[in-house]
């Protein structure tokens, strides 16, 4: 049995998009500053993570590991979209809607949004003190 046998085409599959889309990465890199560049520079690397944290959920087999894989997995899943609107937007001329791309990824729109859903975040909004 070759180890092509033994690994999932589904494995080879996510690899090999991870590491076709950090070659896409080194050849953007050249463009930084350009319209719709730095975030497409942001949107791939979320995809390479997505795509190599996908692949290697598939060959791990404890489920708390592979939980921790997966979660990488929907999160960059989820962030594809939001990264890949804001490409459109500034390629197209319309970047001051969204602004400029994340310096760090750590504290993107998800870290943001917890704090506007926190019974704590609601009350400072609106003034109150006591926390209620």
């Amino acid at each position: 049995m070759s180890w092509v046998d033994a690994v999932s085409w589904l494995t080879i599959s996510s690899v090999g998009a991870g590491l076709a889309t950090l070659v896409l990465i080194k050849l953007l890199y050249k463009y930084r500053g350009k319209p719709g560049a730095n975030w497409l520079l942001v949107l791939s690397t979320v995809s390479t993570g997505f795509c190599l944290s996908y692949g290697h959920s598939l060959v791990v087999f404890d489920p708390q590991v592979r939980v921790w894989f997966e979660s990488l997995t929907w999160i960059g899943m989820a962030r594809t979209g939001p990264l890949f609107l804001a490409f459109a937007l500034e390629y197209t001329g319309r970047g001051n809607i969204v602004g400029r791309p994340p310096r760090s990824r750590c504290h993107s729109s998800g870290s943001r949004s917890s704090h506007w859903t926190t019974p704590r975040a609601e009350s400072q909004r609106c003034g109150s003190s006591d926390g209620s």
